[in-house]
């Protein structure tokens, strides 16, 4: 593990997978820094440890607008043997801090207090294997209906305030910083490029979930009573990821290329509307 990292990982990670890479300070986003033991795009619930599977999936499907590439050609074992030298990275960072955090309040740090953290650090990647979030229903039918109540969803549950009634994220509130200290904004839906997967489950996990890290909450405690409601987001966001490139490669793009726009409000829209009439 430690042979394939340090040949294909090292470069933009770091020795330690502090994210401290020679390459790192010329990239955006950043490389992940594993060794505060947290992950963003994860099957599991919001604060907790990402499941091995999830690491797995991450290296094989790479992570889209990022420089992390997919590594799907890679030989299964050193997959597999890549993985377990992160998760040993994550987990010695984690106890590193937890330990330091420690001997600074105490001044002193006593064996036993040494092997509680130890534990504690374990039992909190080990209870991840088995915490994968299930749909709170069986997915149905993504139909045009579902995107249109999906639609109406984005605009009144909090979603457009950061990733806007465009799902651009060009807004007057996206910006902030994430758990590693840097600048992050909402995604821009409707590049096509959905960092966290492109099928169904992977954007129901970013909205129940939130993701870790990040200024993205999880949607749970809103939406849990409206199971339905998460189905027709995950319909609206399917829907408007890649139609600006689509759109603008037909020749009828409705939505602007460009990095950059101007945040227009719905109430400014109606109004521009109205005065075309």
């Amino acid at each position: 593990g430690q042979a394939v990292y340090l040949l294909r990982c090292v470069q933009c990670h770091g020795t330690a997978g502090a994210g401290d890479g020679p390459v790192a300070a010329s990239l955006y986003p950043r490389p992940r820094d594993y060794t505060k033991g947290i992950f963003k795009f994860t099957s599991t619930a919001y604060g907790s440890k990402p499941r091995r599977e999830d690491l797995i999936q991450t290296l094989i499907r790479g992570i889209a607008g990022t420089s992390m590439p997919a590594f799907r050609l890679l030989p299964k074992r050193d997959l597999e043997a890549v993985v377990d030298y992160v998760l040993v990275l994550s987990r010695r960072g984690e106890l590193e801090f937890l330990l330091s955090s420690e001997a600074e309040a105490a001044e002193e740090l006593e064996p036993e207090t040494v092997a509680e953290y130890v534990d504690t650090v374990k039992s909190r990647w080990l209870e991840a294997g088995s915490l994968a979030t299930q749909p709170l229903t069986p997915q149905p039918e993504l139909t045009m209906e579902r995107v249109a109540a999906g639609r109406e969803a984005f605009l009144t549950k909090g979603c457009s305030k950061c990733h806007g009634e465009d799902g651009r994220g060009h807004t007057k509130d996206n910006i902030g910083r994430d758990i590693w200290g840097h600048a992050t904004r909402a995604a821009d839906l409707s590049s096509g490029m959905l960092r966290g997967g492109q099928e169904p489950m992977d954007i129901y996990r970013r909205i129940l979930n939130g993701i870790n890290g990040t200024p993205m909450p999880g949607f749970r405690g809103v939406l849990e009573s409206e199971p339905d409601t998460i189905w027709n987001l995950v319909s609206y966001v399917l829907e408007v990821s890649g139609r600006r490139r689509e759109e603008t490669l037909r020749g009828v793009a409705e939505i602007p290329a460009g990095l950059l726009k101007p945040y227009i409000d719905a109430a400014d829209s109606v109004e521009a509307g109205d005065q075309e009439e």
